[in-house]
């Protein structure tokens, strides 16, 4: 289980339960057994960190306390910017280490780079087009096999080849690329062409093409493995957050199929992670969650 605790949304019993979801998604998820968490931006220490390489060991710091009383999440994906020098970044790492109390698995950075300001959140403003290529970002990317880290990383689907010439670059490096590269359908990506309910929603045909043929090629390098998730999320353009009624699991399963599967088919059952993004919606994404676990089974049984 991937879990991200936004407060006051989710918290974690000493069970391991998750006491503020609805009784169908406890039927589904009764008790977690193994979590792992993934860097969101909370509990960052902006006030009392010396520095501001140091900032987000808060959330390490944070989570582990979490960890210690709940004994979850097992495990942390933490975040520190890659876009620093060699020696910050070696810092910010043993400082990560001590925090997460054996618990630090990897470290995740935003890759994702838009023109345009309606595609540009928060926590992506400063990124500059095609940082991972740059020579400081490589530099203290390389340090992260210094202490045995994965690298975890979202963007949309025009930077999936940047990630492929990071990939090869670094051989050794596991990567994890989060939400199958984000093919995008909103804003100024928005398919004009889309219908409603059953009828095309999501990205164009003209992305997806794009993003098909990306991802196949970013499959051959065989450090690279990938989440199934986050195609719910708006900036893909299926709506559903725009609905009345949350998705039948037929319509999730008719949309969302064709990108899961293909990542199945390029990446191997062996490099799939399936992935239930946001676990505090379940009660508004059920119908998906049904969908997901027909997806595990398929993965599980090798049908793909």
């Amino acid at each position: 289980c991937q879990t991200m605790l936004w407060p006051g949304k989710l918290t974690f019993s000493p069970s391991g339960h998750f006491p503020n979801t609805s009784n169908s998604s406890q039927k589904l998820f009764s008790v977690v057994l193994y979590s792992v968490f993934v860097e969101c931006g909370q509990f960052h220490n902006r006030e009392n960190a010396l520095v501001d390489h140091l900032e987000s060991v808060g959330e390490s710091r944070g989570v582990a306390a979490i960890a210690s009383t709940a004994q979850l999440p097992l495990h942390i994906i933490a975040f520190t910017n890659l876009c620093q020098t060699v020696e910050q970044t070696r810092e910010a790492l043993r400082h990560h280490v001590a925090a997460a109390q054996g618990r630090l698995r990897g470290i995740r950075n935003c890759l994702t780079w838009d023109p345009s300001d309606e595609m540009v959140s928060q926590r992506m403003k400063g990124i500059p087009e095609h940082v991972s290529q740059t020579v400081e970002f490589r530099k203290s990317f390389g340090v992260l096999q210094e202490f045995g880290l994965l690298f975890e990383t979202y963007l949309y689907h025009p930077q999936i080849g940047d990630l492929q010439s990071l990939a090869e670059a670094f051989p050794d490096q596991t990567i994890i690329l989060n939400h199958v590269g984000f093919p995008l359908g909103s804003g100024p990506w928005a398919d004009s062409e889309g219908g409603g309910h059953m009828g095309r929603r999501g990205p164009s045909l003209a992305v997806e093409d794009k993003w098909r043929k990306s991802i196949l090629a970013l499959a051959q390098c065989p450090n690279v493995l990938v989440k199934l998730s986050g195609l719910t999320m708006p900036v893909t353009g299926f709506g559903w957050e725009r609905d009345g009624m949350p998705p039948s699991s037929e319509e999730v399963a008719w949309h969302l199929a064709p990108f899961y599967l293909e990542c199945i088919r390029a990446f191997g059952p062996e490099r799939c992670i399936v992935c239930l993004h946001r676990i505090s919606h379940l009660t508004r994404h059920h119908a998906a969650i049904l969908f997901y676990g027909m997806l595990s089974k398929e993965l599980l049984l090798g049908l793909v």
